[in-house]
This record gives C-alpha cells, structure tokens and sequence, in this order.
C-alpha cells in the first residue's frame, strides 16, 4: 500500500473508533486494524511519511467537520 492509503485507511479508523461504541464490531477491527497497519509502517521505516500524509490531510481546508 502507498503512505497515502495508509495514511487515509488510519485515519477512516480513528474516526469509526471516536464514532463507535467501545463493544461495536468495528470498533474492536478499527483498533485492530490500527495495531497492524503501525507495526508494518514501524517495521518498513515509512512512519515519518505516513505522519505527514496524515498533517497535510488534517491541513486542508474542509468543508464539513463531523
């Protein structure tokens, strides 16, 4: 997977876990989930990248806020 995806599929899991009840399904995959994509980027030495894919997103400008 690209740093962009990685970066776009932890931050769809963050917002599924702020959104979700604690016993929810996909709550418990998101943090999941979470857990494995970390180790990968850790374990590739792209967490810098990913970091700032994930600033730059969190940077523009937006429409709606949820």
């Amino acid at each position: 997977m690209s740093d962009e995806h990685l970066s776009e599929t932890l931050q769809v899991c963050k917002w599924t876990i702020e959104n979700t009840e604690p016993l929810h399904s996909q709550h418990i995959r998101s943090k999941k989930l979470i857990r494995r994509i970390m180790k990968f980027i850790k374990q590739t030495g792209r967490d810098k990248s990913v970091n700032e894919r994930i600033k730059e997103s969190n940077n523009r400008a937006v429409l709606f806020n949820d």
